[in-house]
């Protein structure tokens, strides 16, 4: 179930009960779901969280190919929720830092043969701009 608007995320989220996850008749499987209502839906019933293609495999009984284990949610929408509908945006998407600081942060992780071979190929690339520019 793809839902691209981070207010009816919300919103599902706060109908959302995680100290009930662990209850047995909180929430059913889909593949039960789909049993217990034959009648088929104006959309079909798929698992959340899931890609169609992955709910496709699961009712299939196909081993499923896709990724692992992720928040059915994420982040953002928590964020959202908490925060009454401001910015979902990390403080890092708001003031980015410039593109310099970033590659100095970046050359400090660097170990010692890493960025001596950085240095040199900016030198390089420095003496080459030179040539060009004459």
């Amino acid at each position: 179930m793809k839902l691209p608007d981070v207010a009816i995320k919300s919103e599902l989220e706060l109908a959302m009960d995680e100290r009930r996850t662990s209850e047995a008749d909180y929430r059913r499987p889909a593949l039960q779901a789909r049993k217990e209502n034959p009648q088929r839906p104006g959309r079909p019933i798929e698992p959340f969280g899931l890609t169609i293609a992955e709910a496709r495999s699961l009712a299939s009984g196909t081993p499923a190919v896709g990724r692992g284990n992720r928040p059915a949610l994420g982040i953002r929408v928590r964020r959202y929720g908490n925060t009454g509908g401001q910015t979902t945006k990390l403080p890092s998407e708001l003031n980015p830092l410039p593109r310099a600081e970033r590659l100095r942060r970046s050359a400090v992780r660097l170990p010692d043969e890493d960025l001596a071979d950085l240095i040199d190929a900016l030198k390089q690339e420095q003496r080459s701009r030179k040539r060009s520019n004459v």
